[in-house]
């Protein structure tokens, strides 16, 4: 999960293999409500597929390629309601 926690505005990324409904922010303790998050998913150059869930509302997302380190922006298609290359 890519998520900008509402309190303090601070952007991370966030996994957990397990189900969850919300997410402490590590920097202020704020709890990220996770019941109304948008998909995204791109595929880089290196070959590493990456996908995910955010709450973030912004027009574009940037991610950085956990592999190659290669920046991405991705857009909002509300077609298919996901942020896409």
């Amino acid at each position: 999960m890519k998520l900008r926690c509402p309190g303090c505005g601070d952007t991370f990324l966030a996994f957990s293999p397990e189900y969850r409904t919300e997410w402490n922010c590590k920097k202020c303790g704020y709890k990220i409500p996770l019941d109304n998050t948008a998909l995204f998913e791109y595929d880089c150059s290196c070959g590493r597929h990456t996908f995910g869930r955010t709450n973030i509302e912004d027009a574009d997302l940037t991610f950085s390629c956990g592999d190659c380190g290669k920046t991405t922006s991705l857009k909002w298609n509300p077609a298919t309601k996901k942020y896409m290359e």
